[in-house]
């Protein structure tokens, strides 16, 4: 790749192009940019043996974005408890029957 400018130059304009698209999207909407600019949080969870586990690393930012700090939000396990009761008594479930049809 780095002696062959032409498949260089090809995906330098396949970015320019995603970028341009991305931009003509509404502000709240996830886009390519957000992840190249790290502007999003994304909290992977299992959904199989202990579905709903939070699976990757927790980071300050998130703790940030919840209205943690790093300390307390390291001892956060599951995405049920980042969420209002009423929403985790049901989530679990929910998470069960997508996996099972394959969409929400």
């Amino acid at each position: 790749m780095l002696n062959d400018s032409h498949a260089a130059n090809e995906i330098e304009t396949f970015l320019l192009e995603l970028r341009k698209r991305d931009s003509l999207k509404e502000p709240d909407t996830i886009t390519n940019d957000n992840y190249l600019r790290d502007s999003i949080i994304t909290i992977r969870i299992s959904l199989a043996e202990n579905i709903g586990k939070i699976t990757n690393h927790l980071d300050e930012k998130m703790a940030n974005f919840f209205g943690y700090t790093s300390e307390s939000f390291s001892k956060i396990t599951h995405i049920n408890e980042l969420m209002p009761p009423f929403l985790a008594k049901t989530h679990d479930s929910m998470l069960r029957s997508f996996v099972e049809r394959g969409s929400s």
